[in-house]
């Protein structure tokens, strides 16, 4: 999970900008832009990709969520064969356990 300064973005801007990221940085593939969900009360952005880094390709899920202003993103990493529904199914299943303090 990483944690960044503050965030004043709409949901719509972060999608874009994490879709532009995944692109342009870590040169995903396969980037999907999944319904949101809610985080310990906060709404999130999702986002799913496929990576290969260092000869490991991976899938990815991405929940970035901005709690009293500060923008978090909490990221799966997935063998690539791992369905789109378990690796949901796991990574929501953690989410909601989640708690900001």
């Amino acid at each position: 999970m990483l944690g960044a300064d503050a965030n004043t973005d709409t949901f719509d801007e972060e999608e874009q900008n994490g879709v532009a990221y995944l692109e342009q940085v870590v040169r995903a593939t396969a980037i999907q832009v999944r319904p949101r969900v809610e985080i310990a009360g906060e709404e999130s952005v999702h986002i799913s990709s496929l990576s290969t880094h260092e000869g490991t390709t991976r899938r990815t899920e991405q929940y970035l969520v901005t709690p009293d202003g500060t923008a978090w993103t909490i990221t799966f990493d997935f063998n690539e064969a791992e369905s789109q529904a378990d690796r949901e199914a796991l990574a929501e299943s953690v989410l909601a356990s989640w708690t900001w303090t």
